[in-house]
């Protein structure tokens, strides 16, 4: 899973804000709810060597956050390591950890954009983000992984877009991205 989202998600029902969404990467790993763990008899659904977390705030993770990114060894590219003008390079560098993988999911949560420059996140973010053309160059890179199986689009605010026109050039540039990457 290349999960290109402005938060790790690595919170549980008992720890931080206990919300299902801020939880997902938790639960998928097998660390949240037990009865959310417990879906794959065999095991969590998702092993920490088959995720990239991509694009995700240092400041948003929480004490125990941490604790699990550190526990679970897992791999992630945090928006401060990422200059401007290289996403698109980064997430093909993080993305050749999964290269072995058959199967690919790409979530793409609007949180990891830049509110203050295109502010259509239903959960808006003030420490900053991906500009778009980097969010869609690192978009276009996961489109380009053979095993591309899923993708989803999250945390779209249609009350912060009254007239329609961000949410417009957000489908365009995703859909543009997605093709593009498909191409390669």
């Amino acid at each position: 899973m290349f999960y290109l989202d402005g938060d790790a998600d690595l919170d549980t029902p008992q720890e931080g804000w206990g919300v299902l969404d801020s939880c997902g990467v938790a639960h998928l790993l097998g660390d949240g709810d037990p009865q959310l763990a417990a879906l794959r008899p065999d095991g969590p659904l998702l092993d920490a060597g088959s995720l990239v977390l991509f694009g995700f705030h240092p400041a948003q993770l929480s004490a125990g956050q941490w604790r699990r990114y550190a526990s679970r060894d897992l791999y992630g590219v945090p928006v401060t390591d990422i200059t401007a003008g290289t996403a698109g390079r980064r997430a093909t560098q993080a993305l050749a950890r999964l290269r072995d993988k058959d199967v690919l999911v790409c979530h793409l949560d609007v949180d990891v954009i830049d509110y203050a420059r295109f502010p259509l996140a239903d959960c808006p973010r003030y420490h900053g983000g991906l500009s778009l053309s980097d969010t869609f160059d690192a978009l276009q890179a996961a489109a380009g992984h053979p095993g591309l199986a899923c993708l989803t689009l999250t945390e779209v605010n249609p009350d912060h877009d009254p007239t329609g026109e961000l949410t417009s050039q957000l489908v365009s540039r995703w859909s543009a991205a997605v093709a593009a990457g498909i191409q390669c």
